[in-house]
């Protein structure tokens, strides 16, 4: 395969059999003959000094044949597990792992710190990958996953959550990604927690489930007791307004209908709508007083677990 500017952007090149001129002997007695090309990560290639003081010493080849030079040294203090026992094998011949190279190469770049976003996986991709790393390669997400790293798996996890806002959650929720979690709820105010399936459910599991019903829960709870104060009355000699009544009639109106995601801007245009039959220039001032009030005390009610 010829090394393509769309070969580059999947991760990996085309190399020549023998790369001597690396320094690295790792596909002696490969049983590859010298007359092939080899597709070698981009990244992880023989001449890449992702450590400064030393070169790699093992050779990881995907289940599509792409070739990822590392270091025995950082995949065993990464895993639990020699990375799914890949570090027990000889270190002179690639060692063959069972994934393909898109979600190798994820994997790679967060245990190395490295960032992977120019190669623009996809989210079932970076999903996939995640969800391989510890029970396959011993590699706790919880560790490599956060927001404070080089590598920007959390940013582009993340970034898929206002289109896909419950699957990143519910990755998250599976794999204890606090922080990711958090931030993917506040874009599932306006889910439908009827349309969770069982699968959904057990995937995300009992307490994170929990804390997205007691979102949308408490955030209703919130609303209505903000709602039940109304403005305060006009107590001045002859005044027949009642906008304490108005008051009553647009919470009714609105609680009825709400949804976790309303917004403060539309809670105060619907209840304003009521209160066009408020004659008394007083009244119609304390309505719209405790209506600033209302929509204010709204926007602070938290909208994410």
């Amino acid at each position: 395969m010829p090394d393509t500017i769309s070969s580059r952007i999947n991760g990996f090149s085309t190399l020549p059999t023998d790369p001597g001129g690396y320094g690295h002997s790792g596909l002696r007695g490969s049983g590859i003959s010298s007359s092939e090309s080899l597709r070698v990560s981009t990244a992880f290639h023989p001449a890449a000094r992702l450590v400064p003081s030393a070169y790699s010493d093992a050779v990881l080849q995907s289940q599509d044949g792409v070739l990822f030079y590392v270091h025995r040294a950082i995949l065993a203090e990464a895993s639990s597990n020699g990375f799914g026992s890949a570090l027990l094998h000889d270190a002179a011949a690639p060692i063959a792992v069972n994934d393909d190279s898109a979600v190798l190469n994820i994997i790679l770049h967060a245990i190395y710190d490295l960032p992977s976003a120019q190669f623009s996986p996809s989210f079932p991709t970076l999903v996939d990958a995640v969800d391989r790393m510890e029970p396959v390669y011993g590699v706790a997400p919880t560790r490599f996953i956060l927001p404070a790293t080089s590598s920007d798996l959390f940013s582009q996890l993340y970034s898929h959550a206002p289109l896909r806002p419950i699957d990143v959650y519910m990755l998250a929720a599976h794999h204890g990604l606090e922080d990711l979690a958090v931030l993917a709820s506040g874009h599932l105010l306006s889910f439908k927690l009827e349309t969770l399936t069982d699968d959904m459910t057990v995937y995300m599991g009992a307490m994170y489930l929990k804390r997205l019903v007691f979102l949308h829960l408490d955030r209703l709870k919130r609303l209505r007791e903000i709602l039940l104060v109304p403005p305060p009355p006009h107590e001045g000699r002859g005044c027949k307004a009642d906008p304490q009544r108005a008051w009553a009639l647009a919470a009714a109106a609105l609680v009825n209908d709400a949804k976790p995601d309303l917004s403060p801007h539309l809670l105060a245009a619907s209840m304003k709508s009521f209160a066009g039959d408020i004659p008394c220039a007083r009244c119609m001032h304390n309505f719209q007083t405790r209506l600033g009030e209302a929509a204010e005390s709204w926007s602070n009610v938290p909208a994410s677990i």
